[in-house]
């Protein structure tokens, strides 16, 4: 209809009324790609605060995650601080018989580090984070995963290798057996002075707890920097991090570690 109307015009040289049936076409078509562009825009925009959203859940879950990692680290490593002291000083008094196994049995193990991530991976792969307009929060969620595969790159150098596990497992006073009351089929029987009267074996697990207790500081670390992602995440949502008093509860070193630390000379 238009485009005959447009000929007619020309055929009558009415150059006004082609022009404004021109301006007509044109502002019609700039106008359709407008609302087109603000329709991409709103759906941006809104899908760009509902990833966010679904990061802050997410780091609500991963700092839950590490707080009770935390907790469960720093009551095996007591455990086992107790038993490698009472087997230096020769006295297991303070010791029963299942902290001895548990702690002797459990000194080489670091589990693998697996928090929450599938939100974060899937947004990544889709190329939604690029959509957020949450500088600050993003770069704290950086700094988090960066920080993720650093500590899960040094679980490769913390676990003992195959001699020091040979060592700690089966030398002298670390005898296993076949059990059938048992559900695991196996039994530990722990000859405890025979194990304090060995040097090489004392040595050995004495650099076991070393490794436990620095590890720890690095498994400390990063529940850090997931609190203060979550922190800044809620923030951008207008949230407040709910699993931040948790944090709180385990973030200090715990009163076994530091009881008998004399402070450093150089500090007041």
């Amino acid at each position: 209809m238009l485009l005959r109307r447009v000929m007619e015009n020309v055929n009558d040289q009415n150059w006004f009324a082609v022009a404004l049936d021109f301006g007509i076409v044109v502002g019609g078509i700039l106008l359709a790609f407008q609302l087109q562009t603000w329709g991409e825009e709103r759906a941006t925009a809104t899908r760009a605060e509902q990833s966010l959203v679904q990061l802050y859940q997410e780091s609500e879950e991963i700092l839950d995650d590490w707080t009770s990692a935390i907790d469960l680290y720093d009551r095996s490593i007591e455990i086992q601080d107790r038993v490698v002291a009472a087997l230096f000083s020769g006295d297991r008094s303070g010791v029963n018989d299942e902290e001895l196994e548990r702690a002797l049995s459990g000194i080489t193990h670091y589990l693998t580090i697996s928090p929450p991530r599938r939100t974060y991976d899937e947004l990544r792969s889709a190329g939604l984070l690029r959509e957020i307009d949450a500088p600050e929060a993003l770069g704290k969620v950086s700094e988090y995963y960066e920080q993720l595969e650093f500590i899960q790159g040094q679980i490769v150098f913390f676990r003992p290798d195959s001699t020091d596990q040979l060592g700690l497992r089966y030398g002298r006073g670390m005898n296993r057996h076949y059990d059938a009351t048992n559900m695991t089929r196996r039994r530990i029987e722990i000859d405890f002075d025979a194990l304090a009267a060995d040097p090489l074996y004392l040595d050995t697990v004495s650099d076991m707890l070393r490794n436990l207790i620095v590890f720890q500081f690095y498994r400390r670390g990063t529940m850090q920097i997931a609190a203060e992602m979550c922190t800044a995440l809620a923030e951008a949502v207008g949230e407040t991090c709910e699993a931040y008093a948790t944090y709180e509860e385990v973030r200090e070193l715990p009163e076994w570690q530091t009881r008998d630390v004399p402070p450093r000379q150089d500090r007041e």
